[in-house]
């Protein structure tokens, strides 16, 4: 599969096969029924392609994803601060953000796409650990006022 991707050289792109169009389908009934035969028959997937990357990591990258995750702190400590959560309560907020946040992505990958399931829950316990961590690591340093007892 590998070498008939290469030789192919197709643009980069996400593919989702079989094809079923951009337009047009959902007045063509015809069309629809031979889509659907297609998906019944399978295979089905999607294909994340590259032609080629310079590194595996590139540290561009690692800072991307560093910001995206401190734009994602940086929404939650206003959420917390907002409702003045204790670092226990603002804990528990974290993690009720990360199960919505699974559910209204991570889930869906398994549901349309049919991601494996160890691939969903991985996800599920990873965005669990790490925003209840956070959410009390920001209740730490913004908690009430009634909260920051002197030493």
């Amino acid at each position: 599969m590998l070498e008939a991707l290469r030789n192919a050289n197709p643009e980069d792109g996400l593919y989702a096969f079989p094809f079923w169009g951009q337009h047009g389908v959902a007045d063509d009934h015809e069309a629809e029924k031979e889509i659907a035969a297609k998906f019944a028959k399978g295979p089905v997937g999607i294909l994340v392609y590259q032609r080629s990357v310079a590194e595996m990591m590139p540290p561009k990258t690692l800072v991307l994803e560093f910001l995206g995750g401190t734009i994602a702190c940086f929404f939650a400590a206003i959420v917390i601060v907002k409702m003045q959560l204790p670092p226990a309560h603002a804990a528990f907020a974290g993690g009720m953000c990360a199960i919505a946040a699974w559910f209204s992505h991570t889930y869906s990958e398994w549901l349309w796409f049919g991601f494996p399931l160890s691939w969903v829950r991985d996800a599920l316990v990873e965005q669990l650990v790490g925003w209840l961590l956070a959410g009390w690591i920001i209740g730490m340093i913004v908690r009430p006022r009634e909260d920051r007892a002197a030493p």
